[in-house]
């Protein structure tokens, strides 16, 4: 189906699921740990995701922010909810302000193209690292996952991505036959989401903008904003995005996202490497 210059079909639903490495666990960790309502996070997520989808028309992913979520994770007894807002409402300022006086702009100009290239680089080097030591936890594991990868690389009418949803999904199940029990349990009800500034203090509001969101500033300006538009636009030279429009989005989007109870979230890129080749191959057949 094509809808508003998008394809939907097995490849893009394939590449849809690209960002998901990063984003559960974060998603997890302040569910778990931090004891915050999923409906809040789940909710802005959902919407944001499928605004920058038909709106931008490439791959932009929308994800946790890295250093507010390390840090609220790692020291979930003392970051609470009322922090992380405080954070979110901290970032939405900034970046609002960043992008409506054109400062954002500037910063683009005089940022040269090797440190993007260096950004680029490093994040990637620092996945590669993690999947190396996570495969060496459970070697059988990430063999029949490089295996399964290699096999269906090229294939359209399987993805190599679905088959590696249905491959973890069936080794969850042999690892805790259990959990097709919790399952059968779950219910579905509908609610609202609660708004969030009646429930932070405003010592929460301020320690949440020190603790958290400065720190999330220059990895924000280098891995969501710049480095974002940069990839987006050499990939993408048809549909380019300008840092100012990406800066005013992550200041919307996180005002919203706490409003609803939800977490700060930016345009990062570790999805990127996984999702573009599925939209490369579009364009091409385009």
């Amino acid at each position: 189906m094509r809808l508003w210059g998008n394809d939907y079909n097995k490849m893009e639903l394939a590449g849809a699921f690209g960002d998901l490495g990063t984003l559960i666990p974060f998603v997890v960790g302040y569910i778990t740990l931090n004891k915050m309502d999923p409906l809040g996070i789940l909710v802005a997520f959902g919407v944001f995701k499928i605004f920058v989808g038909l709106y931008f028309r490439t791959p932009v992913p929308v994800q946790p922010m890295k250093a507010i979520g390390g840090m609220a994770i790692a020291h979930a007894g003392s970051i609470t909810p009322g922090r992380i807002w405080g954070s979110g409402i901290f970032t939405g300022f900034f970046w609002l302000l960043m992008g409506l006086t054109g400062a954002i702009t500037w910063i683009e100009k005089i940022t040269t193209k090797p440190v993007v290239r260096g950004i680029m680089v490093g994040l990637g080097l620092s996945f590669v690292v993690e999947g190396l030591s996570m495969m060496r936890g459970t070697p059988w594991i990430a063999i029949g996952g490089v295996m399964i990868t290699l096999l269906f690389l090229k294939s359209k009418r399987f993805p190599a991505m679905l088959c590696l949803l249905a491959y973890g999904i069936m080794v969850a199940f042999i690892q805790e036959p259990e959990l097709i029990g919790e399952l059968s349990n779950l219910s579905i009800r509908f609610r609202l989401p609660k708004l969030t500034f009646t429930r932070m203090t405003w010592q929460e509001l301020f320690s949440g903008f020190v603790l958290l969101g400065l720190p999330q500033a220059p990895l924000t300006l280098g891995n969501a904003i710049i480095g974002t538009v940069a990839e987006n636009n050499q990939y993408f030279p048809d549909r380019k995005v300008k840092a100012k429009t990406i800066c005013i989005d992550h200041g919307v989007m996180n005002f919203i996202s706490v409003l609803l109870g939800g977490i700060p979230c930016a345009m990062e890129r570790e999805a990127w490497p996984v999702i573009f080749d599925s939209v490369q191959r579009q364009e091409e057949r385009w």
